[in-house]
């Protein structure tokens, strides 16, 4: 019976470096998750189309905003630069915006580029 436990403590020893290692891993993952996504003003250089000219203009627009990533879905107030201020939903939503009209104009669809941009400048200007 003796030998049993300590066969058994020995195996429970042997994982718990195994355990750690995927704990962490698992850590790693989720905070690249979380803080990895690039914002749309640093999206990778796009292809050349007909929307690249609006959604650089856009993309410039986005970044003299300067609004910060919310800390909280639900975060009230943001504020940008100038002045801007906005809630964390609206600054999200926008952001999505972006991330898609990215998106579509590297699948070359120029006429929902315009519409997010057109949205998207409209409550730039206004906040």
């Amino acid at each position: 019976m003796t030998n049993f436990i300590d066969t058994t403590e020995y195996r429970t020893e042997a994982h718990s470096p195994i355990k750690l290692f995927h704990a962490f891993s698992v850590a790693a993952l989720g905070m690249v998750l979380i803080l990895g996504q690039p914002r749309p003003a640093e999206a990778a250089p796009l292809p050349q189309h007909p929307c690249t000219a609006d959604l650089d203009h856009l993309l410039a627009e986005w970044s003299d905003a300067g609004f910060d990533t919310p800390s909280k879905p639900g975060q009230a107030i943001v504020d940008g630069r100038d002045g801007r201020v906005s809630s964390g939903p609206e600054v999200t939503a926008m952001a999505d915006q972006i991330r898609q009209a990215i998106a579509d104009c590297r699948h070359g669809d120029v006429a929902a580029v315009e519409q997010i941009v057109s949205s998207v400048s409209k409550k730039l200007r206004a906040g």
